[in-house]
């Protein structure tokens, strides 16, 4: 097997794409970036993460993250309750050291949809 075989065997059909002139938006397609696991089984990948240097992962807008660069943390919605009470409760976790409530904060505050707190009359 060439060097060549072994480098196109980890970029996803899009990077590979990608490489030809004209085509170089298709990196922008790529959707390949985490490695996902054969379910039962230990260190076995059903399918590998593209390892293109143009490929990341992708951030809350769509927008490419160089691999190994985690998104930055999403901002609070002002007015929003949701957003405030979870912003609070990852301040607090920071500040406790535990950095997985701080992500678990960090997903709740993408997934949801954002509300007002009520004006008083």
């Amino acid at each position: 097997m060439s060097g060549r075989e072994t480098t196109d065997a980890t970029l996803s059909a899009e990077c590979t794409v990608a490489k030809l002139p004209d085509y170089t938006d298709m990196h922008d397609r790529c959707r390949q970036t985490k490695d996902i696991p054969l379910h039962h089984s230990t260190g076995i990948l059903l399918q590998a993460r593209c390892r293109c240097p143009a490929t990341g992962s992708l951030d809350d807008h769509g927008n490419v993250v160089p691999a190994g660069e985690p998104p930055p943390p999403p901002k609070p919605t002002p007015g929003c309750v949701v957003c405030t009470s979870l912003d609070r409760q990852r301040t607090q976790a920071r500040a406790a050291g535990d950095y997985s409530r701080v992500s678990d904060c960090n997903v709740r505050m993408r997934a949801h949809t954002c509300r007002k707190a009520p004006t008083p009359h």
